[in-house]
């Protein structure tokens, strides 16, 4: 039920679509295959998890997706995120929670360009 929830709250309310397309394709088989042995050891490791700037600051290129309506990993977070790293380009989809690379939106983005902010 735990999983149901998360997974459900991963979408916007206005990506419905790629809610659709998640449940229909992918549901199923991921809480089907989580165990609860892999879910509690993966959120150990992101309880502790952190980002390394010093790593990121080397690379040259840095894109950075991000749902404007992400519940998960908040829209500021990302902002701040941004502010750090001045080499990476910040690509906001509007109507996007916490997977944008499944809204339709995105194909269009990162195919003809983005939508900076």
């Amino acid at each position: 039920a735990f999983l149901y929830k998360f997974y459900q709250e991963c979408f916007s309310k206005h990506d419905r679509e790629s809610l659709a397309w998640f449940k229909k394709h992918l549901l199923k088989d991921y809480i089907r295959e989580m165990n609860l042995k892999d879910l509690i050891s993966g959120l150990d490791y992101l309880s502790g998890a952190s980002i390394q700037m010093e790593s990121l600051s080397r690379l040259k290129r840095i894109k950075i997706f991000q749902g404007k309506e992400d519940r998960i990993a908040s829209f500021p977070e990302a902002l701040e995120l941004k502010a750090n790293l001045p080499q990476a380009e910040f690509v906001c989809i509007p109507q996007a929670g916490h997977l944008p690379f499944l809204n339709p939106q995105f194909k269009e983005i990162f195919n003809h360009g983005s939508a900076n902010l």
